[in-house]
């Protein structure tokens, strides 16, 4: 249920779209639903992340190199 969802998660995951690759992010993703996750956060790579601190600049880098569309989200 959609409710349930915003009941306080205590973890919400950010996955980069396509980081390190298209396949292992859909194995990732797929795999924090299965443990339960209610919230998984994606991020949809930009070519100027700045404010979103190194670790998520360099994941965005990586996965600018498989050159990600919206549409394949």
């Amino acid at each position: 249920m959609l409710s349930d969802a915003f009941e306080t998660p205590r973890l919400v995951p950010y996955l980069t779209y396509a980081d390190p690759d298209p396949e292992t992010f859909e194995t990732l993703a797929i795999t924090a639903l299965e443990q339960n996750i209610k919230v998984l956060e994606i991020g949809m790579p930009f070519s100027d992340p700045i404010a979103d601190g190194p670790v998520i600049q360099a994941s965005h880098h990586r996965a600018l190199q498989h050159n990600p569309k919206v549409k394949d989200i």
